[in-house]
């Protein structure tokens, strides 16, 4: 008795890229010898490979969609 649709429910992943962005703009900070600059350019490099990847989920998962129908008809 899930009142919930099925096709609304959406799974919500961490934000993985940007803690990567994160530790790698520190450590490059920390070699320069400048952590805040650092760590705003960690923080930019994780958030556009954050967008980067979910857009690329979403493109695959509406291709899966379209792909989906079976009308009998082939798809090239």
């Amino acid at each position: 008795m899930n009142p919930e649709p099925e096709n609304e429910k959406k799974e919500k992943r961490p934000p993985r890229y940007l803690g990567a962005g994160l530790v790698l703009g520190v450590g490059m900070g920390a070699a320069l010898g400048n952590i805040a600059v650092g760590i705003a350019v960690g923080l930019a490099i994780g958030a556009a490979l954050e967008s980067y990847h979910k857009e690329k989920q979403q493109n695959e998962n509406d291709a899966d969609d379209e792909g989906s129908h079976d009308d009998g008809e082939v798809k090239e």
